[in-house]
């Protein structure tokens, strides 16, 4: 991958969808003669990936002095657990279970 556009654009699919998409340029390994000016991929990049993760709706956050909280059902009560911050995706935050350090 050579270059990615520093911002992404809005384009509204047939279905009436709306999508975020970011141009790149890519640099392929073989030439071909059928690829000319304006040839179009469709890829899917992975930017990052942890297995012990979760996915959360930011609602679900709350600050506790500098640490970052959830309440989690443990058992069969629910308990507030200090969360390690992983990556922060667009209004979607990962997670990564630690030990909890707080009970309620």
């Amino acid at each position: 991958m050579r270059r990615i556009d520093p911002a992404a654009f809005t384009k509204v699919s047939a279905l009436g969808f709306e999508e975020q998409r970011v141009n790149a340029v890519l640099d392929l390994a073989e030439a071909d003669s059928r690829r000319g000016h304006g040839y179009r991929v469709f890829a899917e990049l992975t930017v990052w990936e942890c297995a012990n993760s979760l996915q959360v709706p930011i609602s679900a956050l709350f600050r506790n002095g500098a640490e970052w909280n959830v309440f989690a059902v443990l058992g069969e009560r629910t308990r507030q657990v200090d969360v390690e911050m992983s990556i922060w995706m667009k209004w979607r935050p990962r997670w990564r279970w630690g030990q909890s350090r707080r009970t309620s």
